[in-house]
C-alpha cells in the first residue's frame, strides 16, 4: 500500500497525465493520476459498460486493453473529476442495463412477429415522414445525444415541441425551474393548436397539420408551449361592436391599414411599430382614401381591432409611463426585439418620410407641439413632487399624539417646501420662482395651503401615514356629533382619519391618562390648605 502511494506522488511530478475515460464537455480540468482504489473502481465500472450500450461502451472498449492490466503497468493515464464521478454513477449503469433489457424484449417480440408473418407478406420498410426532408429540417436544429437508444423513434414526426421546434423546455414553478415535458396530441385537431395556427396564419405550423389528423402524426408540444400559443382563444373578449363615432367609411380604410402596414410591415419586414406612430399611419390613410380628418382618434379602438384581427400581434407597455406601447409579432425573441428597437427609432427620427411629415400635419400645430411639451412638464413635475412626498417624514411624536403634537408647527414639517410651493403657485397666492424653501403666503392662505397639503400627503399614503389634520379634525368631528357616519363620510373624501382610528386614539388617550391618574394637577403643591373664598353680592 504505501509503496502504492509513494508511486502515485512520482507519477505527479514526474508526468503530465491524460484521461482515458474523456468526456468532450469537459474541458478546464485539470487531470489526476490514479489511485489503487481509484483504479479498482474504474476496471469493475469498465467491465459492466463493455456489456451495455452507449458513449460509456465506446470509453470501456478503447481502453480494454488497460483495463485488463494491472495498476503498476500505468504511466500516464488519468482522469478528470467530472468524467470520473460520470463513468462510476451507479444510476447510469442502472439505467443502461434496463434500457437494453427492454431493447432485447422488444427486438424478440418484432421478430417473432415477424416470422410468422414472412411467409404471407413481404418484408418491405415503410418510408416515414421523419426520414424526409421536411422532418430533417427540423431535427437538424435539435442536438440528440449519441446513444443509439436516446434518438428519436421512427415516427411521423421527430419527437420535439412543433411551437418551439426544441425538445426541452424549463418554466419556473413557485419559484423553482423545472423541466416541461412533451405532450402528444390525442385529438385530430390537437385541442386548439389547428384553429389558433389558422387564425395566425403560422406556415411554421400548418405546413405540418394542415388537413391532417395531429394524432397519427403523432404532434408533440410542452404544456407551456401551448398556453401561450392558443391563450388568445380562451381569452374572454366582447363581441365586436362597431364605435358610434367610427363611420361606415372608416371600414375600407382600415382594410388598406391592415394590407400596407400591418401585414407589410409588422408581420412580413418584423418591424416595431409604437401605438402612437400606427394611429398616425391611419389618420393619413384615411385621410388619402375618405378625405376625412381623425383629429381625437383613441389608441384603444384601433388596438382593440387589431387584437381581434391579427392574434400574433403582441402589445408591450414600457416601464417608463411616458411611453407608448410597442406593437411587433411573437416569432420575435427578446434579443431581436431589443435589437431592432434602436434602429427603428433612429429610422423613423432621421429618415422620416414626406408621409410622415403629412401625417403630421394633420394634427393641429398647437396640440402636436405646444400639447406635448406641456404634458412632459406637467408630468415632470407631478414625478419629482410625488417622490417628494413619498420620502417626507412621519409625525414624530409617539402614540397616541396630544394637544402639543396636532398643531401647525408638527403640519409643516411634514410638507415638502415642493409640494407647498406648488399649490401655492397653482392657486395665485404667489409668484415668486423659489425651490430652496417655503414661499411667503398670507396667514389664512397658509392655514388652507397646510390643509390641502396634508390631505395630499394622507391620500398618497393611502391613510398609512397620518396628519394633524385627519387626526384632529376626526376626533372633533367624534366630539361634536358622536356620529359614525359623518365621520366616515369625511373619510371617504380623504379629509380625515377613519371612525376605528379616532376611537384607537381616544382609547390610548385614556389609557395615558390612567397611568398619570396619581399625579398632582399643575397648580397645586403638597402639604398646602386651600383657600376658599366667598363673595358676598350687595
Amino acid at each position: 500500500m504505501d509503496e502504492a502511494c509513494e508511486q502515485t506522488k512520482k507519477k505527479k511530478h514526474s508526468t503530465e497525465f491524460k484521461c482515458i475515460i474523456h468526456l468532450e464537455s469537459v474541458v478546464s480540468e485539470k487531470v489526476s493520476p490514479f489511485t489503487n482504489v481509484r483504479w479498482k473502481r474504474v476496471t469493475e465500472c469498465a467491465s459492466k459498460w463493455q456489456k451495455l450500450d452507449g458513449y460509456d461502451r465506446i470509453l470501456a472498449e478503447a481502453s480494454r486493453h488497460l483495463f485488463e492490466g494491472s495498476f503498476e503497468g500505468l504511466h500516464n493515464e488519468g482522469f478528470h473529476p467530472t468524467c470520473y464521478r460520470r463513468f462510476i454513477d451507479k444510476t447510469r449503469i442502472v439505467k443502461a442495463v434496463k434500457r437494453c433489457e427492454n431493447k432485447i424484449s422488444s427486438s424478440s417480440s418484432e421478430s417473432s412477429k415477424g416470422s410468422s408473418d414472412e411467409g404471407l407478406y413481404p418484408t418491405t420498410t415503410k418510408k416515414l415522414r421523419s426520414s424526409s426532408v421536411l422532418a430533417s429540417s427540423i431535427t437538424s436544429r435539435v442536438p440528440y445525444p449519441r446513444s443509439s437508444s436516446s434518438r428519436p423513434s421512427r415516427s411521423v414526426l421527430p419527437a420535439v415541441c412543433i411551437i418551439c421546434n426544441k425538445v426541452d423546455c424549463y418554466i419556473t414553478v413557485y419559484h423553482k425551474r423545472k423541466k416541461d415535458k412533451l405532450c402528444q396530441a390525442e385529438t385530430k385537431d390537437g385541442g386548439l393548436l389547428r384553429q389558433a395556427a389558422e387564425a395566425k396564419t403560422d406556415e411554421n405550423v400548418l405546413i405540418h397539420i394542415r388537413d391532417k389528423d395531429c394524432v397519427a402524426l403523432e404532434v408533440r408540444y410542452h404544456r407551456s408551449c401551448y398556453r401561450h400559443y392558443t391563450r388568445f382563444l380562451s381569452r374572454r373578449t366582447g363581441s365586436h361592436k362597431t364605435d358610434a363615432s367610427l363611420k361606415p367609411e372608416y371600414d375600407a380604410s382600415y382594410q388598406v391599414f391592415k394590407q400596407t402596414v400591418i401585414q407589410e410591415r409588422l408581420i412580413k419586414n418584423q418591424d416595431i411599430l409604437r401605438m402612437r406612430k400606427l394611429v398616425q399611419l391611419f389618420t393619413k390613410i384615411v385621410k388619402q382614401h375618405e378625405g376625412l380628418e381623425m383629429i381625437n382618434y383613441r389608441s384603444d379602438r384601433l388596438k382593440e381591432r387589431m387584437k381581434q384581427d391579427f392574434p400574433q400581434l403582441c402589445f408591450h407597455k414600457p416601464y417608463r409611463k411616458n411611453q407608448c406601447e410597442m406593437v411587433f409579432t411573437e416569432e420575435l425573441s427578446t434579443g431581436s426585439v431589443l435589437d431592432r428597437i434602436k434602429s427603428s427609432e433612429e429610422s423613423s427620427t432621421t429618415g422620416e418620410s414626406s408621409s410622415e411629415i403629412e401625417i403630421e400635419n394633420t394634427i393641429p400645430a398647437i396640440h402636436h407641439e405646444i400639447g406635448l411639451e406641456k404634458v412632459r412638464t406637467v408630468f415632470n413635475a407631478g414625478t419629482i413632487v410625488h417622490n417628494e412626498i413619498k420620502d417626507s417624514p412621519a409625525m414624530s411624536c409617539n402614540w397616541p399624539p396630544t394637544s402639543d403634537d396636532i398643531n401647525l408647527k408638527e403640519a409643516i414639517k411634514m410638507i415638502p417646501f415642493h409640494l407647498y410651493n406648488l399649490i401655492a403657485w397653482c392657486i395665485g397666492a404667489t409668484f415668486e420662482p423659489n425651490m430652496a424653501t417655503y414661499v411667503d403666503v398670507s396667514p389664512e392662505t397658509h392655514v388652507k395651503i397646510l390643509s390641502i397639503c396634508q390631505d395630499i400627503v394622507y391620500l398618497t399614503s393611502k391613510g398609512k401615514k397620518q396628519t394633524p389634520k385627519s387626526l384632529g379634525l376626526g376626533l372633533t368631528i367624534r366630539h361634536l356629533t358622536g356620529s359614525s357616519q359623518v365621520l366616515n363620510l369625511l373619510n371617504k373624501y380623504g379629509h380625515c382619519a377613519s371612525w376605528d382610528t379616532i376611537i384607537d386614539m381616544e382609547t390610548s388617550i385614556a389609557k395615558l391618562q390612567l397611568l398619570t391618574v396619581n399625579e398632582i394637577p399643575s397648580g397645586f403643591a403638597k402639604h398646602v390648605p386651600t383657600t376658599q373664598v366667598n363673595s358676598l353680592q350687595l
